[in-house]
């Protein structure tokens, strides 16, 4: 957790610079280096964010503690269900006791590249699962993934064939000093 993370919370929250410590954060939930953090603001609200991309527009406030973990938790579930914790993933909080038990909600998510997707959230209730599923609309849909990839693929085998032609003197010269034949 950084210094930058906690500006952008207080920016985010409209407080002065240097109003939050580290002693504010709670890490409740670990993916590899990204922390998953809910963080008391001095007025009695609550912020979540993590720590994958700083900026203001990845933050929500929350009026308590319970709505920011119940917002943290549901993502959680619905990114890392499956998942075994690990010494470096997993969630690190305890769950709070009324969303242990989720249920599929049916969603349309607008993704920035203007395609929709129906998607199945697992969520405690539909407002819930539209606020996770307009998170997730900011990367882009299965098609344009698929398709992004494709690209990078291509492109790829392109270069792997063009070094390939280059190999032959790409070689070190042999160490007698005699010229390649």
């Amino acid at each position: 957790m950084t210094m930058s993370l906690l500006a952008c919370i207080e920016t985010a929250a409209g407080l002065p610079p240097g109003t939050l410590t580290r002693a504010d954060v709670e890490t409740v939930a670990q993916e590899g280096d990204i922390d998953w953090v809910v963080v008391r603001l001095p007025d009695g609200r609550w912020a979540a964010t993590d720590d994958a991309e700083v900026a203001v527009d990845r933050v929500a406030i929350f009026g308590t503690r319970v709505e920011a973990l119940d917002f943290r938790w549901v993502g959680w579930r619905a990114v890392h269900r499956d998942d075994p914790p690990t010494a470096r993933t997993g969630w690190r909080a305890e769950p709070p006791a009324h969303l242990r038990n989720t249920r599929e909600w049916e969603v349309t998510i607008t993704f920035r590249c203007g395609h929709t997707e129906p998607e199945r959230i697992q969520a405690v209730s539909e407002a819930m699962a539209q606020t996770i599923a307009a998170e997730r609309a900011h990367g882009l849909c299965s098609r344009c993934l698929a398709a992004r990839q494709a690209a990078m693929d291509a492109w790829a085998e392109q270069n792997a064939a063009g070094m390939r032609r280059l190999a032959p003197w790409l070689e070190e010269p042999p160490h007698d000093g005699r010229a390649k034949p």
